[in-house]
């Protein structure tokens, strides 16, 4: 059956229409929305977020412990933890205090759903490194329990490691040094119950991989600080040169931990 000439334009019209209608789309996206609150974007950002949520973000911008980055109260250049005690890392830095909207986004990252908050998140790490003059072979995310992490799906600390070899050409090794007990959160245990709940906890496997090299360690949120002085611990015993530590966020204590 021959089609009439009329139906032939009508066809092209329509497959012209759709394909402008498909690099329109590409070219004007729209329907962008903040990744804190929702709401759609003027314009799009490399963060994903509207200028409101951006305002409120809790920047760890005042008076911080020279050593692990925590927020102090007074002139002194180290918190009483930091003061009284050896630690196995350089530095810890993190660009924000725990709590509202970045406290609401590593939520939804690690238990709504938020996987792909994490390239967003992740790069408020690299800018925070940026400012810093630490000089790094490798970028290394604190592991989980392997039964958590198959169970949540991924380790939220290797997602928020991603930007860095993407953006800054920089290594990420995930799966050297690993978690080998299925630890408590440590909030609420005193110093010494902190100590025997993370002993042992960690292990590297390949030795050579991380000897004398300078290290990143990569986790979501600072609290305690336990985790990081025990994954460093580990780190320095199989020939770490220097380790250096970013957190997304770091916990703002009323007390010092000591």
């Amino acid at each position: 059956m021959v089609l009439s000439m009329k139906n032939v334009l009508s066809k092209i019209k329509k497959l012209f229409v759709s394909l402008f209608t498909t690099i329109k789309s590409a070219l004007f996206v729209k329907d962008i929305k903040c990744i804190a609150c929702s709401s759609e974007l003027d314009k799009p950002n490399k963060y994903c977020m509207c200028e409101d949520c951006f305002a409120k973000l809790p920047y760890n911008n005042g008076h911080i412990c020279y050593k692990c980055g925590t927020n102090i109260v007074g002139s002194g250049s180290y918190c009483l933890n930091c003061k009284d005690s050896q630690k196995d890392y350089e530095f810890a830095r993190a660009p924000f205090i725990y709590g509202g909207v970045i406290q609401t986004l590593i939520y939804k990252l690690k238990y709504s759903r938020g996987k792909y908050l994490a390239n967003y998140l992740s790069l408020f790490l690299v800018d925070e490194f940026i400012k810093t003059d630490w000089q790094i072979d490798a970028v290394v995310p604190v592991p989980l329990y392997i039964k958590r992490e198959k169970k949540r799906g991924f380790n939220q600390a290797t997602l928020l490691s991603s930007q860095f070899e993407s953006v800054l050409n920089i290594p990420v090794i995930s799966n050297n040094l690993v978690r080998l007990k299925n630890t408590p959160t440590q909030t609420k245990l005193t110093k010494i119950e902190r100590k025997n709940n993370l002993d042992k906890a960690f292990k590297v496997l390949d030795k050579k991989e991380f000897k004398g090299k300078n290290v990143l360690l990569i986790d979501d949120v600072f609290t305690t600080g336990a985790t990081t002085d025990e994954c460093s611990k580990v780190l320095k015993s199989v020939g770490v040169k220097n380790i250096y530590v970013l957190t997304l966020a770091h916990v703002k204590l009323d007390i010092p931990m000591y």
